[in-house]
C-alpha cells in the first residue's frame, strides 16, 4: 500500500466527494420532489430508509476532507489546482450518485426504468456537478486562509501547519511550602 502524498491526497478527497454525494443527493430530492408528502413516498419507493444514518456521515467525512486538507495541501493547491479539484470531484461526485442510486432501486426491487423515467438523474448529476465545482472553491478559500495564517506567523518561513513548540510539553510546577516542616502534610483535623 502506498503512502505519503498521494494516499493522503485520495483519502481527502473520497471523504469530500462522499460528502458532496450525500448532500447533493438531499438537494436533488428536495429540488425534485419539492412538496414533503410526494418526496417521502419517493424515497420510501426508492430504497432510502436509511438515509438519516447517511447524512451525520457524511457531515464527519466533510471535516475530515476540509482538515486533511488544510493540514497537509492547502500550501499546494493555489488557482491552478482548482481546475483539476473540480474535475475530479464532478467525475467522482457524479460517478458516485448513478451508482448509488442504481444500488438503491436493486435493493428496493424498483424497476432500472424508474431511474431514467423522470430527470431525476440529469437533475442529480447537474447538482453533483456544481457542489463539486462549489466545493472546489472552497479549497480554495480554506487554502488562502491557511496560507495568510501562517505566513503572518513565520513570514520567513514557507507555510506548513505546525504545532506550536512546547505545546505537547508539560511540566509540573513546583508546590511552594509556606511555613513549617518540608512535607505536605496539613495540619490535624479538630476533632
Amino acid at each position: 500500500m502506498r503512502s505519503g502524498p498521494r494516499l493522503r491526497t485520495r483519502l481527502w478527497l473520497g471523504a469530500l466527494a462522499f460528502a458532496g454525494v450525500a448532500f447533493a443527493h438531499g438537494l436533488t430530492f428536495l429540488l425534485v420532489a419539492p412538496d414533503p408528502h410526494s418526496r417521502e413516498r419517493l424515497l420510501a419507493s426508492t430504497g432510502h430508509s436509511y438515509w438519516p444514518y447517511v447524512m451525520p456521515l457524511a457531515l464527519g467525512a466533510l471535516v475530515v476532507a476540509l482538515s486533511g486538507f488544510a493540514a497537509g495541501h492547502a500550501r499546494r493547491a493555489g488557482n491552478g489546482r482548482y481546475r483539476a479539484t473540480a474535475f475530479r470531484l464532478a467525475i467522482l461526485q457524479s460517478a458516485g450518485f448513478v451508482l448509488l442510486e442504481a444500488a438503491e432501486r436493486f435493493v428496493a426491487h424498483a424497476s432500472a426504468e424508474s431511474l431514467f423515467a423522470n430527470p431525476f438523474l440529469l437533475t442529480g448529476i447537474a447538482v453533483q456537478i456544481l457542489l463539486a465545482l462549489v466545493a472546489a472553491a472552497l479549497l480554495v478559500v480554506v487554502a488562502r486562509v491557511v496560507q495568510s495564517l501562517t505566513a503572518r506567523r513565520h513570514p520567513d518561513r514557507p507555510a506548513r501547519a505546525t504545532l506550536p513548540r512546547g505545546l505537547l510539553r508539560t511540566s509540573v510546577p513546583p508546590l511552594p511550602v509556606a511555613s513549617g516542616g518540608a512535607t505536605l502534610r496539613g495540619p490535624p483535623l479538630a476533632a
